[in-house]
């Protein structure tokens, strides 16, 4: 954080960014930065004015309206703040249509002209507290580093914290996935991925870091990634791979030589989602078709969120548009659109649960047919486990009152081993009015053995739906 524009009282202090010395007179800004080190001071650092610009224009904004300190170059240091102000609230104004003319801005450059761009970086390595990541901060300072051809500002994304504001002066071009080998593939690293590939940027590089008694990562573990960025929609074979144990310089110099290599070299993806309720019940209905169901499965988790967040107003708030691909709002005609992409996600065990969610959350529509026959898939095979999601599956037949659900419901009590989930299933056939099926549960009630748990569970159950299959007989 920016907390100080002066003119440099002396030659000795060094800029954090360039690592230049700041002349006597020159423009120098005083930084105050989080240390790595639990319950240590934050590290002071300088910079030259200019230098500041680039890596907290709104810092240097605050400090020149509260002070009037003079150095040489403020003038110029003034302007460029104002021009890149205007160009980053007119990137992230979510009311602008089209190009602006105030997104024109000189591009930002380090002393020697390399451009400074940025690269979005994430996966578990980088999740608050592992090595890598307590590393990465020590290595790389303010969290650039160089190549021949550019300064790369790595921007983590740590899973719940808001992306930094677009600056057209600084734009992500790049993305870097950096998972431990051994780790496991979590939906919300997938979300981000996808989310990646909705901005259109090129296939991310793949910085895998081995732990524990591994010297690297195996290639078995390389190809489980590759197939990870498969499912986010990107091609995995087109990854750069870097192979690491720990953040050092070493690393860092292969890491900015692999994206200096593969962007621009790999095109970005050409089927980019649209940021509309539509494009995202399109882009799901497509997954479902193609049987990519984890990746289905992270769309309609993105979905829920959309239809959630939106159900009072119509409107997405601000703070939660970056991470479901920049949808701002939902039609009446989108909701309805997303709830019907759901119920024929209940074709697919992976979705059941995200599905249900989103039938819940989207307008009343009839689910019936593909309820019955994802309940009848479970008990189908005998030795298949009937899991939470199949309760939840009851559970909403029940709610919706799906038509003829009474024989499913039978099949599964015929399935079910537990006294509570028998009792459960029980009840969904009372609640179902009397049908065919009364005389098949009573019969199998009292084929149960004496010292069967389900058997003194279900009694009741039987004595009422007995009692109403004689009542219908008469």
């Amino acid at each position: 954080m920016i907390t100080e524009l002066v003119e440099s009282p002396n030659s000795r202090a060094k800029c954090r960014r360039c690592r230049k010395t700041i002349e006597k007179g020159e423009g120098r800004a005083t930084s105050y930065e989080p240390s790595p080190f639990t319950g240590a001071d934050e590290v002071r650092s300088y910079l030259h004015a200019l230098c500041a610009v680039d890596v907290d224009a709104a810092g240097v904004a605050k400090v020149l309206a509260r002070s009037s300190s003079a150095f040489a170059g403020r003038a110029a240091v003034e302007a460029l703040v104002a021009a890149r102000t205007k160009a980053i609230e007119a990137a992230n104004d979510p009311a602008a249509s089209g190009p602006s003319d105030a997104l024109a801005v000189a591009p930002a450059a380090d002393p020697t002209g390399r451009p400074r761009v940025r690269v979005f970086l994430a996966g578990s390595a980088f999740s608050l507290g592992n090595g890598p990541a307590f590393e990465f901060d020590l290595v790389a300072k303010l969290r650039t580093w160089r190549s021949p051809l550019r300064e790369y500002q790595f921007v983590v994304q740590y899973t719940g914290e808001p992306d930094p504001p677009e600056d057209p002066s600084q734009p992500v071009i790049g993305a870097v996935f950096a998972p431990f080998a051994d780790g496991k593939a979590m939906s919300n690293q997938r979300h981000k991925v996808s989310g990646w590939r909705a901005r259109s940027l090129p296939t991310p590089i793949l910085w895998i870091f081995a732990r524990g008694a591994a010297v690297l990562p195996t290639d078995d573990e390389v190809l489980r990634w590759r197939e990870f960025l498969e499912s986010a929609g990107y091609s995995g074979d087109e990854s750069s791979v870097c192979l690491a144990r720990k953040v050092d310089a070493a690393a860092l110099d292969a890491l900015v030589a692999a994206l200096d290599e593969s962007i621009g070299a790999v095109a970005a993806p050409t089927e980019v989602a649209v940021a509309t309720d539509a494009a995202l019940a399109t882009q799901i209905a497509a997954l479902i078709a193609q049987g990519r169901a984890e990746a289905a499965n992270d769309a309609l988790l993105t979905a829920l969120a959309v239809l959630r967040s939106s159900k009072k107003t119509g409107v997405v708030p601000e703070y939660q548009r970056s991470h479901v691909g920049g949808i701002t709002r939902v039609t009446p005609e989108g909701r309805a659109a997303l709830s019907e992409v759901a119920v024929a996600a209940l074709s697919l065990d992976e979705c059941l649960d995200s599905a249900l969610s989103v039938l819940e959350s989207g307008p009343a529509i009839d689910a019936s047919a593909a309820i019955r026959a994802a309940i009848e898939r479970f008990v189908s095979d005998p030795k298949r486990k009937l899991t939470k999601s199949f309760d939840r599956l009851i559970e909403c037949a029940k709610k919706r009152a799906v038509p003829e659900r009474a024989a499913p419901f039978m099949a599964a009590l015929e399935a079910s081993k537990t006294p509570a989930r028998a009792r459960s299933l029980a009840e969904a056939i009372v609640a179902a009015g009397a049908t065919p099926i009364d005389a098949r549960f009573v019969e199998w009630v009292d084929a149960l053995e004496p010292n069967d748990k389900r058997r003194a569970e279900l009694s009741a159950t039987r004595a009422a739906v007995r009692r109403r299959a004689a009542k219908a007989q008469r």
